[in-house]
């Protein structure tokens, strides 16, 4: 603590200075500043290093914008991303993977029977593995029947399953699973 010593004209005296409160003003910087460091995790050195041993797919890079998303929606078994340890975080989802990952936000995924046999229409195609899904969710009135045949009719030079969904029809079935689930 430094003390300095000057004449106060005001007051007619001579008065003394210290930077005690420059001192407390640094110290709570310091604090506030390193609670912060460690309320936000950026004083663990650590946190990269797990943050991408806990990556399960190799395709989405350290610092991908949507890592740590990804990363924990796969811990909560919500996506399992393309198979051989891929995401394809720059592609589209298509209707029959937006439909299961819905289910898994529901916290439905695990209850479907994945060795049911299911038939559709002709025209109402996709995927072996999306079928018992998409019958849980028509089950579960996360989608319309007769709405999702309507538009695999009107689209039939396409797989319905495997067409990428479109943001309004995603956000739908959506907001059906927050209201259900």
């Amino acid at each position: 603590m430094r003390i300095t010593a000057f004449y106060d004209q005001g007051r007619g005296k001579c008065m003394a200075k210290t930077n005690r409160n420059k001192h407390r003003l640094k110290r709570w910087i310091s604090v506030t500043a390193l609670s912060a460091m460690v309320w936000s995790g950026t004083a663990w050195s650590a946190a990269p290093a797990a943050a991408a041993a806990a990556n399960p797919f190799t395709d989405v890079v350290q610092g991908h914008w949507a890592e740590k998303h990804i990363t924990k929606l796969y811990f909560q078994n919500v996506i399992s991303g393309t198979g051989d340890g891929m995401f394809n975080p720059s592609g589209n989802i298509s209707r029959q993977d937006a439909v299961i990952v819905a289910l898994g936000f529901m916290g439905l995924k695990d209850s479907v029977n994945k060795n049911t046999s299911v038939a559709f229409p002709s025209y109402f195609e996709m995927k072996e593995y999306a079928k018992p899904y998409v019958y849980e969710a028509f089950n579960r009135g996360l989608i319309a029947k007769d709405e999702e045949f309507d538009l695999a009719m009107s689209e039939s030079d396409k797989s319905w399953g495997e067409t990428a969904a479109s943001r309004e029809w995603v956000r739908r079935v959506a907001e059906i699973a927050r209201a259900h689930g």
